[in-house]
């Protein structure tokens, strides 16, 4: 028998009905509310996700091209097939030029737009890509990120580059490459600054690719970029189906090579070619050895469109010679036994790796055309003759294939693996590369190469990519100030490294003096010259008091020498001391013979070095001819909103973050709109 509690009968009673004055009343201004403390809440954690956590950005310009896009024109050669971009800053709202022409990178076909009658080749907007604020609050920033920062110059303003140089470092730009050297340990030696293999691959940049041949250079007779040059009459190597590959059916048993010459149009030979589409008649054919090719160079199309109609702009042209290459292919191996081999060449040394068909065997090794062979060396002081790897690559089968030679170290990949090598596969270079050519050996005429021995194989899609070349620009100045910082700090013994390098900063300073436009500002430059033969005595006699007092005195007329200078000469963005002519570094670059007699490779630049402090870091664009970055913010035209140039560097409290994705390339003017180019969203590398 259930117990009902005190006062009760035990059974349910029903609640009374609330009278109509009681029950709450469903008003539209609650719901309201309701609707407006949501947005409120919405936008309060946008705001902090926004300041906190994540924000998107929008690139304006083309100083990390190509591997982030400002405002840029995206279009298809008319003649190769081949999708190229090209930057189009100058047509950003606070700007008011046009880009009327493009140029392809693959057949240097120069286009004239026509963007009434299609909508695609005009210009685009910039990547929208999301950046992390969150990253560097839990670890400092690596070396190769792209990072979003706050201009030094103007706190306002967001910038985006790639992060080079780290606190406590000397960062010395050296012949496109990046050398440092720790100045917290007291370390003298600068060591050369090697991208990871993810990054390498993200940052190589192409210069040819066999799917795109522009079918009018094949009437003219234009030779093919990669052929058995040696035996052009009877070629081991032809032709396959198609035009696109090459095979070669294993005999004889010696080596056979495919080799790679950079034989590409400049726009005056385009314009003696002729164009079909304008029945300007029958192009005339090439006679034989007209034309031998050039060194590659460090060419952006990206740059090669913001110029006026019938003008174009010779400094996009590529002026620096880059010795850093790398080439990808698919390879079909026909056989179960043999070689097949690949070989990079820079300065005149063979960078080869040969494969055994049979095992799988991969082994590197060093030939000089001068020396013969050399060692590969670790950092650790680790040599080896030939370091050996096992690959996948074991009988007949088909094979993709990337080889590096990029930061002085190789890399092969097959199949997109990275393989490893039983010992280092870096190695230290001759102190001044200069590119080398014989009769006997082609050299750098013929950087890359397939080849194979035993083996029938076919090789497609063959490309040619180049590593970043980073610019040494004129900077005298930056590179005195952190000359002296290290001569504030370094132990005695090293003193004569440090008188090195104040000659080496000196005897360009004299080579700047001999093309200073005003007398002024010549009479400052000698002043400079002479204050830095002082400081050269004092450091070889171990007088660092003498020599800090010098070369301040040739920091403040070195300053004063930039200030005076109102003319175009200290935007010459060039590696090269004393050339200015770009017509006349193309013709050097087009010929082989003048290589060894020529001083354009001596004349590369030897002392852009910055340094770093605490908390400073060193960032520098992707697009290093036309990267207004760290190299040049000191100069005394670098917009500044104090009226003061900024320093070279980046504090730690101007970083905002590290960019991580492309959420949202620009869309295709198509039918249907706003979707976007998919195959570019990714993760930036």
């Amino acid at each position: 028998m259930s117990k009902s509690k005190p006062g009760t009968t035990g059974k349910a009673v029903p609640r009374p009905k609330k009278t109509k004055e009681e029950q709450p009343k469903e008003t539209g201004g609650k719901a309201a509310r309701e609707t407006i403390e949501s947005i409120v809440v919405a936008v309060i954690l946008a705001f902090l996700f926004r300041a906190f956590i994540a924000e998107a950005f929008v690139i304006p310009t083309g100083s990390m091209a190509p591997t982030l896009q400002g405002r840029h024109m995206d279009v298809e050669c008319e003649k190769c097939e081949f999708q190229y971009r090209t930057g189009a800053s100058c047509e950003n709202e606070d700007r008011n030029g046009e880009v009327v022409k493009t140029t392809c990178p693959i057949c240097r076909y120069t286009m004239t737009l026509n963007k009434s009658e299609k909508p695609n080749q005009r210009s685009f907007n910039g990547d929208r890509i999301l950046v992390s604020k969150f990253t560097y609050e839990l670890s400092d920033p690596k070396r190769f990120d792209v990072i979003v920062f706050k201009y030094p110059g103007n706190a306002k303003q967001n910038y985006i580059k790639r992060l080079v140089g780290r606190p406590n470092e000397t960062i010395w730009i050296r012949h496109g490459d990046i050398y440092v050297r720790n100045d917290k340990d007291g370390d003298a030696k600068y060591r050369i600054v090697r991208k990871p293999p993810f990054k390498l691959k993200a940052m190589l940049q192409l210069v040819d690719d066999t799917d795109y041949r522009a079918p009018q250079l094949v009437t003219i007779g234009w030779p093919p970029h990669w052929q058995d040059w040696r035996s052009p009459d009877a070629p081991a190597w032809r032709q396959a189906a198609g035009g696109r590959g090459f095979e070669t059916n294993g005999q004889p048993e010696d080596e056979v090579w495919l080799r790679y010459r950079h034989v590409v149009p400049l726009p005056r030979e385009w314009d003696e070619i002729g164009d079909d589409d304008k029945e300007l008649g029958t192009p005339r054919r090439l006679s034989d050895g007209e034309v031998t090719g050039q060194l590659i160079a460090d060419y952006y199309e990206y740059n090669d469109g913001d110029q006026t109609l019938g003008d174009h702009n010779a400094r996009s042209l590529g002026r620096h010679w880059v010795g850093d290459l790398a080439i990808e292919c698919d390879v079909d191996v026909k056989g179960d036994s043999g070689q097949l081999s690949l070989d990079l060449v820079e300065g005149g040394v063979h960078y080869l790796c040969r494969i055994d068909v049979a095992t799988g065997q991969a082994v590197l090794s060093i030939k000089s055309i001068d020396e013969g062979r050399q060692s590969f060396v670790g950092d650790d002081g680790t040599e080896s003759q030939s370091p050996k790897a096992t690959t996948k690559i074991e009988g007949a089968g088909s094979y993709r294939l990337r080889y590096s030679n990029c930061d002085d170290e190789l890399l092969l990949w097959v199949n997109n693996r990275e393989i490893e090598f039983d010992g280092p596969t870096t190695y230290r270079p001759a102190e001044n590369v200069k590119p080398k050519w014989s009769p006997a050996d082609a050299g750098d005429l013929e950087p890359a190469g397939v080849g194979a021995k035993g083996v029938a194989i076919e090789v497609s899609r063959l490309r040619v990519y180049r590593d970043v070349y980073y610019v040494a620009v004129q900077c005298l100045l930056q590179s005195q100030i952190a000359l002296r910082k290290q001569t504030e700090v370094a132990p005695v013994d090293h003193f004569n490294d440090l008188a090195a390098e104040q000659e080496i900063i000196q005897e360009e300073a004299s080579v700047y003096a001999d093309r200073m436009y005003g007398d002024s500002q010549r009479q400052y430059q000698n002043i400079a010259i002479r204050e830095m033969s002082e400081a050269i005595s004092a450091l070889r006699a171990s007088d660092r008091e003498r020599a800090f007092a010098h070369q301040i005195e040739a920091e403040n007329a070195l300053r004063r020498a930039e200030e005076e200078d109102t003319t175009s000469n200290r935007d010459q963005d060039d590696d090269y001391v004393g050339y200015q002519d770009p017509s006349a570094i193309l013709e050097i670059l087009r010929s082989p013979d003048q290589w060894s007699v020529t001083s354009l490779f001596d004349s590369r630049r030897q002392s852009a070095k910055y340094r770093m402090e605490d908390d400073e870091f060193f960032p520098m664009g992707d697009n290093s001819p036309q990267s207004r970055d760290a190299r040049v913010w000191s100069r005394p035209d670098a917009p500044s909103f104090s009226g003061k140039p900024p320093e070279p560097y980046v504090r730690r409290d101007l970083l905002t973050g590290k960019a991580l994705l492309i959420y949202w390339p620009h869309a295709w003017r198509r039918p249907i709109p706003f979707l976007p180019n998919v195959k570019r969203m990714g993760l930036i590398r």
